[in-house]
This record gives C-alpha cells, structure tokens and sequence, in this order.
C-alpha cells in the first residue's frame, strides 16, 4: 500500500512512543558474548552486521539486554532490538554512525515495512512512502507529535501477531491492493492524518488515525477474521469508541491497539475506566499490558559511560 501510488508497496504510517523502553548494554570484555535473553535475535543482527563491515572478529564486549518489552505484540520490538545491537556494536567499536539504509542492511530489516527503521533513527510520526527496488522504504516525511498528546497501548491476552516465516507466508498469500484501497489511505493520509498532525488538530488526527487504520485492516480481514486481528480485539475497538475514544487504531498485527488522547489526565482517565471496568468485568477481556506513554520526537539514545 502506497501513500505515493505507482509501483510502491509496504508504505505506511507509524509513530514512535516512549514506552515501552528497550535497553541494551555493551560492555567491554575479553570476548564477545550475549548475556541473558534473546540472545538468538541480537547473535543474527551481530553476525549479520559482522558480514556487511567484512570484520574478522565481533567487538570484544558483553552485549546485555537490559529491558526488551514482549516481541509479537505488534509493537516492532524485533525491529528495534536489531537495529539497537548494530548500533551499538558500531558505537562500542567507535565507527561513524550509520545511516537508514546501511543500518537496515546491517541488521537485516526493514525488508517490507521502514517505519521502524527510520523511526528509530529519527522519532517521531513517520510516514513511509513504500520501497520500489530499493532496500529501504523511503521516508516521505517526518512530523513533531504535540508533547501533550497521549497513547495508551492496551495489549489483550490474545493471539500473538504474526511475525518472522509466518508472517511471509502470510504476506505472499494476499492478492496486489486494489487501487481503490490505495486511493483511499493516500488521500485520508494526505488530505487528513498528516495534515492534523502537523497543526496538532488533535480531532481531525484522531479521527483520521481510526479511519486509517480501518482501511488498511481491511486488506488483511482474510487472514485477520476481519478489520482487526479477530473477534477480540474488534470488541475492543468498539468497546474504546463506545466509551468516547476516537483515535483508536491496531498496532500492526496486534494484539497491541493503541488509542490517542489529547492530554496526560484525559489518558490517566483511560486507564483507571479501563482497569475498573475488567475488575467488574464490564471489559471485553483481560489485558496483558495497559502503557500509557507520550510521543518520542528524537530517534533512540546512545549514551557512553567512561569505565
């Protein structure tokens, strides 16, 4: 699906969020290692990263993953916990910072989607104008989120998004988008979300983001059981519409949707309706998870501390 039309394809919108934080450590050692979890995922974007630069041997350092939120939940954590560990094996081994494209080659991402790569590079509202034998989609635009705007993520105890060969196979089964479809997300895109975005029309935006993310859900109803990954999380969304939240959108595969508010007590307000509502099981379900976070406008952070 393309916001620029033509022959594009995997374009899209994304934005990135404070929370949930991921955090990984390089420290100096005799050799390399992965300390802890998810050592099978950062080993791959090492090696890889490792292949690319044509380098003898990985960096002498223990590479820690401190805090890694839960992967297939729609949230891109796989993406970004690549990304982080060819970053920071290039900052631990004090070569010039890459930039989007090598950093994607270097980590073995951004093969459909580059929201999450030039998000990481970047923050922000990203807007991905799709790839057409390129490597890396391009970034179309990027816009400041308001400080005072508001996501609360609400991850249900469902099914895990689709992700790795799963989600290929998945991919390669869909039919091409008819170009109705793809008119209709370039002009809500063009003519509403981004727009709203960058005058902070906080209505419009909401708006908009529901109609979006509706429309492009509905490219995936045959493997997803509808416009959203099944019959759960539609409860969901028109439970949070129902309760005055229009900004309701599906983060990806789900089961992670995501809701825009326009301020830290509007939020706040969410949660405790929310939480109160499962305890008097006037919710659709349980959740996993309920984040409230505000907008990150600043790609992920390297800090080096002297031993």
């Amino acid at each position: 699906m393309s916001l620029a039309g033509g022959d594009r394809a995997f374009a899209g919108v994304g934005a990135m969020l404070e929370a949930p934080q991921l955090v990984l450590e390089a420290r100096e050692s005799a050799g390399f290692s992965i300390l802890g979890e998810h050592a099978t995922r950062i080993l791959t974007a090492a090696s890889r990263w490792q292949s690319q630069l044509q380098l003898k041997e990985l960096p002498h350092c223990d590479l820690i993953p401190v805090v890694v939120p839960p992967q297939h939940t729609g949230l891109g954590v796989g993406t970004q916990l690549a990304l982080a560990t060819v970053a920071a094996l290039e900052a631990f081994a004090d070569l010039p910072p890459l930039g989007a494209a090598e950093l994607a080659a270097c980590s073995g991402r951004g093969k459909r989607s580059a929201v999450g790569t030039h998000g990481f590079m970047l923050g922000g509202l990203i807007v991905d104008g799709g790839k057409s034998g390129a490597a890396l989609g391009d970034l179309d635009c990027r816009i400041d989120l308001p400080s005072e705007w508001r996501f609360v993520l609400l991850c249900p105890r469902a099914q895990p998004g689709l992700a790795g060969e799963e989600e290929s196979r998945a991919m390669a089964s869909l039919p091409q988008v008819a170009s109705s479809t793809t008119d209709m997300l370039i002009r809500e895109a063009n003519e509403q979300l981004i727009p709203s975005a960058a005058t902070h029309d906080f209505s419009t935006f909401a708006a908009s983001l529901y109609r979006y993310g509706n429309i492009a859900g509905s490219f995936f109803a045959s493997i997803q059981q509808g416009n959203y990954n099944g019959p759960l999380l539609t409860a969901w969304v028109e439970w949070l519409r129902e309760n005055g939240c229009e900004g309701v959108v599906q983060s990806s595969w789900g089961p992670t949707l995501a809701v825009v508010m326009p301020s830290e007590e509007r939020a706040a307000d969410l949660c405790e309706k929310v939480q109160s509502c499962i305890a008097h099981q006037q919710a659709p379900s349980e959740l996993a998870s309920l984040i409230m976070s505000r907008p990150r406008n600043t790609g992920a952070s390297i800090e080096i501390f002297s031993p």
